[in-house]
């Protein structure tokens, strides 16, 4: 431990490599974690490494099985890092290799098992700098746990590398987003344009970081939530004689929405031409179907990214029998469409969230494109040789390829892109935004403290209304009984983790609330109780351990959490309560240690 390796606060851990030895810290305080997390800083501080050397910095262990790890390697004369997860046949799935700089980084890793033999759902998650990679997915890892954890040259390490590099402000956790420190630098990222003013570490290779500081673009490029009633905050609209206009029954958030009248096969849109050849470029908007006429097999587009004149982003909107859906489409460098599969949505309102990157360089083969619906992330378009693209301009409505037995009404609202964060649902009615250079200062990626809506319903008069969805493993489904509001209402389910948790407890999924709302205003009270049975099979092991499951309830009055009497049967592992009002909710086990910090353990060799 030197104050020389210090990257965060006035010590670091500094490691010299003069042997092919491994030497490293271990965490045993992991317990048999379904899902783990680990941040930390790393510095390689000029390490000499033959070209293509290359060994592992960190593994997550299963028993005495290695089952995560980041493994770090010299190309030619660049640094780079990759994440790697195994499966319960013993394959390895591995990101690609992305590059850092020689100064710090913060490193970030989310693993999860799969929930269930045949799930297939196990991931790998990797962010550096705060921006999160290609994730690895579909994993079928459901007999895997991570008990123990190494930091250091754990692995590997070859006799063309030699010298010293830094590791600092370890932290892991079960279930939340951890990010950087607080009191530490903002490290330069990687192919990424940053959106902060704050300082960021020069590449100048010395054991100290320096810091200078770095004007990069705002992160939002524009919003409008129609609140000023007409379509004028965008470039240029095409109306096709009134058709496209802001009203209030178009509404979703706010006062106002975009509502669009399908009345012939002319496009009607809007145009927002402030990107600026953006190399990475998000949007989320919100849509409802509003029970338009389609015929079976009738699509379209219904929103566009450009690369000049050219289309390189979409996104499709079909009936397939009764049942509306979308799809995400991106076009590599030699013009051929790479295309999602379809997503079924309700007939209701929904958020929808574009993550679209061009690849880093010819060749590197990265670029991508992900798809959130609902906050809930699908499965991402990867590998797309698609690096001379850029988007400079973005439309909004219907668009393109419209069909004549497609008419009726249906609306938009609350639009925003940005560069790089994720930007989730809306939190209030949005007024036109052109970003300014001081909008944003930190990164925050995917997964945030930002309530992630999951699923929503509209709950009729007299009618028994459920809504079910998954928290992080946790099955939900809830009943609200018939007559239990006079006038139609939104009953939506929704996920947060922004709650502290009760001592003696962790935390089983994710913390999630319920909102029953009418017009927009929240309902406080019910006459009928609201029934919620909740599946945690994905995290107890055996009947037993159910009698230290509890369901708690959000007491903000007294900023605490209450238990809630609930009926539990062991053998489906599932709880059943009624609650009189929708409410923040949580399942949690007793003596399960939810946080573990390390910053200077003592070294093994």
């Amino acid at each position: 431990m030197t104050t020389g390796s210090a990257l965060v606060g006035t010590r670091g851990l500094q490691i010299t490599i003069n042997s092919n030895t491994a030497t490293y810290l271990t965490d045993d305080r992991p317990n048999a974690e379904l899902r783990y997390r680990a941040r930390f800083y790393f510095d390689p501080n000029t390490i000499v490494m033959a070209s293509g050397n290359a060994h592992y910095i960190f593994y997550g262990y299963s028993g005495s099985t290695v089952v995560l790890r980041l493994e770090f390697r010299k190309s030619s004369s660049i640094y780079q890092l990759r994440a790697e997860l195994v499966n319960d046949s013993s394959t390895w799935k591995t990101s690609n290799w992305f590059t850092i700089s020689d100064a710090p980084h913060f490193v970030e890793l989310d693993w999860q098992k799969a929930t269930a033999s045949g799930a297939n759902n196990g991931s790998l998650m990797l962010w550096i700098d705060g921006v999160q990679q290609t994730p690895l997915t579909a994993v079928d890892n459901d007999t895997r746990r991570i008990d123990q954890v190494r930091l250091g040259p754990v692995s590997g390490i070859d006799s063309g590398t030699r010298g010293t590099y830094f590791f600092d402000a370890f932290e892991s956790r079960k279930l939340t987003y951890i990010g950087p420190v607080s009191s530490g630098p903002t490290p330069t990222p990687t192919n990424t344009p940053i959106p902060t003013n704050t300082p960021v570490p020069t590449n100048t290779p010395i054991s100290t970081p320096t810091f200078t500081p770095t004007s990069a673009p705002p992160d939002v490029i524009f919003a409008d939530g129609f609140e000023s009633g007409n379509l004028s905050a965008w470039s240029s609209s095409m109306i096709d004689g009134g058709d496209l206009s802001a009203s209030t029954a178009a509404r979703l958030v706010g006062n106002y929405g975009m509502q669009a009248v399908i009345d012939d096969n002319n496009a009607i849109y809007v145009t927002d031409d402030r990107p600026n050849a953006e190399p990475r470029y998000r949007a989320r908007f919100y849509f409802d179907p509003n029970t338009i006429v389609m015929a079976s097999g009738n699509a379209h587009y219904i929103f566009y990214g450009y690369s000049g004149a050219t289309v390189v982003l979409r996104l499709e909107f079909r009936k397939s029998s009764s049942i509306y859906q979308l799809r995400a489409e991106l076009v590599n460098d030699s013009t051929t469409w790479k295309t999602s599969n379809w997503f079924t949505i309700s007939d209701a309102p929904h958020f929808v969230e574009l993550d679209w990157q061009k690849s880093t360089a010819s060749g590197a083969n990265n670029g991508s494109l992900t798809l959130w619906i609902d906050g809930v992330q699908q499965t991402p378009l990867t590998a797309v040789d698609n690096d001379t693209r850029r988007i400079d301009q973005a439309r909004l409505g219907a668009v393109d390829k419209l069909d004549t037995g497609t008419r009726g009404t249906y609306f938009f609202d609350a639009f925003e892109s940005r560069r790089q964060t994720y930007i989730g649902p809306a939190v209030a009615a949005q007024s036109a935004v052109v970003a300014q250079a001081e909008t944003l200062s930190n990164p925050v990626p995917a997964e945030t403290d930002v309530p992630i809506t999951l699923s929503s319903t509209t709950v009729a008069p007299g009618a028994d209304s459920r809504l079910s969805g998954d928290v992080a493993g946790l099955r939900i489904s809830a009943l609200l009984p018939a007559r239990t509001i006079n006038e139609p209402a939104s009953f939506v389910l929704n996920q947060t983790d922004n709650h502290t948790m009760p001592d003696g407890y962790s935390l089983l999924g994710g913390m999630f609330e319920l909102q029953l709302a009418v017009n927009g205003t929240p309902l406080l009270a019910l006459e009928q109780p609201l029934t919620i049975a909740v599946n945690y099979g994905s995290f107890i092991e055996n009947m037993d351990q159910s009698t230290e499951v509890t369901l708690q309830a959000w007491d903000a009055a007294n900023d605490s959490w209450t238990v809630v009497p609930a009926t539990i049967n062991a053998a489906e592992q599932t709880l059943t309560a009624a609650v009189s009002q929708p409410t923040l909710l949580a399942v949690f086990q007793k003596d399960v240690a939810a946080t573990t910090q390390i910053y200077l353990p003592v070294i093994q060799r």
